[in-house]
């Protein structure tokens, strides 16, 4: 982890696809840690709530404030402001604990513009509406994949709840989540008291939606769509 964050740390802007790497719960957090202390946030500095003592028997932060001459090594070589704007953390067995975690470095640290975690199935509800409920006042992510999160209706009406009030997200990926009319109203109905900012793709491909309410879905997007899209 030491080597992944020197190489994040040597460039201003960067990329972190790390879409099924077996990351778990510990892995993730770790990650995220780093992250935050890269875009100049130590850990003890700003609440990211990284305590997971209900992940695999730990009882401490994942990452403590680092003193070691690693550390030392890792902040000399920062010489500008570090910028994360991809994250893809899908495929990587992350659950519940992970995703307050990614919770919590959303509102303190992210600047990101694109989030993966398709295959992000093994959570439970209040976790995504943790999640959920941290990009409801975001500003700067514009992309969210979440493909194969066994969302179901529930966990899709807590995400049309976030969408009627976020104004930055523009494209949605919810493929093959288990969603049926019911969610699917909840995703018209949050278009609909949207219109300030508008979605340019939305994807619902291997759900359980009526075609008549996935046609009414993509119409409402077609419409409002400017004219150079």
């Amino acid at each position: 982890m030491n080597t992944l964050m020197f190489q994040y740390a040597s460039q201003a802007q960067q990329t972190a696809g790390l879409f099924g790497n077996h990351l778990g719960d510990k892995g993730v957090c770790t990650l995220l840690n780093g992250l935050a202390d890269l875009q100049g946030q130590t850990v003890g500095q700003r609440t990211l709530e990284l305590w997971s003592g209900d992940a695999q028997g730990m009882d401490a932060p994942l990452l403590p404030r680092e003193t070691s001459r690693d550390s030392t090594a890792l902040h000399t070589h920062i010489t500008q402001a570090f910028v994360l704007l991809e994250l893809d953390l899908g495929g990587n067995g992350v659950s519940s604990e992970g995703l307050r975690v990614l919770s919590s470095y959303l509102r303190c640290h992210s600047q990101l513009k694109y989030l993966g975690l398709a295959k992000t199935n093994v959570a439970d509800i209040s976790a995504w509406e943790n999640l959920f409920d941290s990009l409801t006042t975001n500003v700067l992510l514009t992309h969210i994949i979440l493909d194969e999160c066994h969302l179901g209706d529930q966990g899709v009406e807590l995400f049309a709840n976030m969408l009627r009030y976020n104004q930055s997200l523009t494209k949605i990926d919810l493929d093959y989540n288990s969603v049926g009319d019911r969610g699917g109203n909840a995703i018209i109905e949050a278009l609909f008291g949207r219109r300030c900012r508008l979605l340019s793709h939305l994807s619902l491909e291997g759900n359980n939606i009526s075609v008549a309410l996935i046609n009414k879905i993509q119409q409402e997007i077609q419409l409002n769509l400017p004219n150079n899209y």
